[in-house]
């Protein structure tokens, strides 16, 4: 989405400037999405420039930056928080911003025995 907002934003011939509405992956339909665009995008980068900040303080991982860019965030919430910050990773790292080693790991919460 933070893409996608900030292409329209840069772009005034855009396709996306003659969508009506739009669909999130919550709530109602947005009735007026170059006006939401327009608010979001100061939104976004305070959250980039949060995340970056994180990484700056040693942060390295999904979760750690998640917790402290999130601080006091409802428990319930947390996946959706470590979405947003991965989706903010993956574009940081697509612009050159943020290098990565494509390694994975198990995390230490998985139950290995599960059926």
């Amino acid at each position: 989405m933070a893409r996608c907002a900030i292409t329209w934003h840069r772009s005034k011939n855009s396709w996306v400037a003659t969508i009506k509405f739009y669909w999130p992956g919550h709530g109602g339909p947005v009735k007026e999405p170059q006006r939401f665009v327009r608010a979001l995008l100061p939104h976004r980068r305070a959250r980039e420039t949060a995340i970056l900040s994180r990484f700056e303080a040693g942060d390295s991982t999904i979760a750690a930056i998640g917790a402290n860019v999130y601080e006091g965030l409802d428990p319930a919430l947390t996946n959706a928080a470590a979405a947003s910050v991965r989706a903010h990773i993956e574009d940081l790292v697509e612009r050159g911003m943020v290098g990565t080693e494509e390694r994975w790991r198990l995390a230490p919460s998985i139950d290995r025995h599960r059926a």
